[in-house]
């Protein structure tokens, strides 16, 4: 198999004329022969020992060459119009012994391939056994490192194979990683086919002022997947306790997720966290301002969110705070308690009734139901979150909560999570009179989960 090192006599280089609009591939080629020493240009190779090719584009440029067995050999680079890189493609060439183009191969020896909005690198070529031709390369959105790693395979007459991958290119998001705040894409804790475990002792330790950390799996660390320390973080899109395909369980140690008490505004959202040895989410009593919704938490040993670490606790606090995180005071919220779910084969529809005890914070407080289906409730009778069914806002000052859906949920027990949202901010007046909110905002404070009932028929 031959691979990009072409370690006889030809390289290439990019060749650029003074004042021109278009770079062009340029191969230089010395053969031993019986005309030609070591080094020196071989004249029946190209023109005096030297061919460039035109893409049509301003600039061409080649990376990686390739032998085939019957001499022939293929280029690959890059070509783009715009010299700020902004339409970069892979650029593939043919070539006969000879230097010349070969017309078998794409149009008139040339293929080019787009990845719209990318700029396109190829860094490699590999020729198959069956005559294949593999172009490895990046995909990256203009002026980041924040791309793909994407690979094209060719038939032999330079058409996409259009049975690998998708239509002849397969795109794998790499691993992204900004100290100290943003972690997307990763494999931690599981080898690279994300099957098996690679144990670390926790998945990931985060401690920054704010944190992103989305699109990854965590799953088989010694203890907890992920340990919110201090700060901010937005946990989204991760499976955290499942292999990649998330359909087997392969569960960190402790929690799932750990959130510390220096942790403050920790926002978690479309995860899926099951399997854990401990709680699917942990969180100490100290922090402050945890939003836990629209995850699918399940099949942990212990509860699906727990506060404290102490088992099921029936109330939360919730801190109120004022613009530059005044504090402003204190309220609390009870876990849920639904009192019916019902399902209507008449209208076929279920209906979901649930109570939530709440005593205000100084902020400006609104309340909402989160609500959950289940396929078998949590040994401890309390809920788990399988399958997220949707918010719905609570009255107020009864803090009662209905939500009507269309159909039978997924599974046919039913948990919910209190939410509690508190404004703060002032009013501003202009001065024509006009008056808008100023430095608002708003922060969250989820529950542990309800009680679980089983929806009846009537």
């Amino acid at each position: 198999m031959q691979t990009t090192h072409y370690k006889l006599n030809q390289f290439v280089i990019l060749c650029r004329g003074i004042g021109a609009a278009a770079s062009m591939l340029a191969l230089f080629a010395n053969v031993q022969t019986m005309k030609a020493a070591d080094g020196d240009l071989d004249p029946t190779f190209g023109v005096g020992g030297k061919v460039m090719t035109d893409f049509n584009h301003s600039t061409d440029w080649a990376n990686a060459v390739a032998i085939q067995p019957d001499g022939k050999f293929v280029v690959v680079g890059t070509t783009y119009k715009q010299n700020d890189f902004s339409d970069e493609d892979f650029a593939v060439a043919r070539y006969n012994t000879d230097g010349t183009l070969d017309s078998s191969f794409g149009s008139g020896g040339k293929v080019h391939t787009d990845f719209p909005g990318l700029a396109a690198v190829p860094s490699s070529v590999l020729l198959q056994p069956d005559a294949k031709i593999l172009v490895v390369g990046g995909a990256y959105p203009l002026f980041t490192f924040l791309g793909n790693i994407e690979m094209v395979r060719y038939n032999s007459n330079g058409n996409l194979d259009r049975s690998f991958g998708d239509n002849g290119i397969v795109t794998t998001k790499a691993c992204r990683y900004f100290y100290p705040q943003s972690i997307t894409d990763c494999y931690v804790g599981v080898d690279p086919t994300g099957e098996k475990a690679v144990p670390n002792g926790r998945g990931i330790f985060l401690g920054a002022r704010y944190g992103y950390i989305g699109g990854n799996v965590i799953s088989g660390n010694a203890r907890s997947g992920l340990f919110v320390n201090s700060g901010a973080a937005y946990i989204y899109g991760n499976a955290i306790g499942l292999n990649a395909k998330k359909t087997a369980p392969l569960g960190n140690g402790a929690s799932g997720v750990y959130i510390a008490p220096a942790a403050a505004g920790t926002d978690l959202t479309t995860n899926h966290i099951a399997f854990n040895h401990h709680a699917g989410v942990s969180i100490a009593k100290e922090a402050t301002m945890v939003e836990v919704i629209g995850n699918s938490i399940h099949a942990n040993w212990q509860l699906a969110v727990d506060y404290g670490l102490d088992g099921v606790t029936a109330r939360v606090p919730i801190r109120a705070e004022g613009p530059n995180q005044t504090f402003l005071g204190t309220g609390s919220m009870s876990m849920p308690q639904i009192t019916s779910a019902v399902y209507d084969s008449a209208t076929d529809t279920t209906t979901i009734d649930a109570t939530i005890a709440f005593e205000r914070s100084p902020a400006y407080n609104s309340l909402y139901l989160n609500v959950y289906a289940n396929d078998a409730p949590d040994e401890s009778g309390y809920g788990e979150g399988q399958y997220f069914l949707g918010q719905v806002g609570c009255g107020y000052p009864t803090e009662r909560c209905t939500m009507k859906l269309q159909g039978r949920p997924p599974g046919p027990y039913i948990s919910t999570t209190g939410m509690s949202w508190q404004y703060y901010g002032w009013l501003v007046t202009d001065p024509d009179g006009s008056q808008f909110c100023g430095d608002c905002g708003h922060t969250q404070t989820t529950s542990e989960f309800s009680k679980t009932v089983r929806i009846t028929e009537r």
